[in-house]
């Protein structure tokens, strides 16, 4: 999953079977819990943004 810029992601779960969620520019995710498998990324940034801007992370928990 890719949100937008400056897209707030508050609460609930992300389940993926691949790489979990991609952070863009000035994101915030927070009360979250990502489920990826174990040799996957649970959240990481977009290499082709040149300014993340802030990207904040709260209570995120991955299992």
């Amino acid at each position: 999953m890719t949100p937008p810029p400056g897209v707030a992601l508050r609460g609930g779960e992300l389940v993926s079977g691949a790489k979990g969620l991609r952070l863009t520019r000035d994101n915030s995710v927070g009360n979250v819990t990502v489920r990826t498998p174990a040799h996957e990324l649970a959240i990481y940034n977009d290499p082709t943004v040149e300014d993340l801007g802030t990207l904040q992370l709260e209570n995120v928990v991955r299992v």
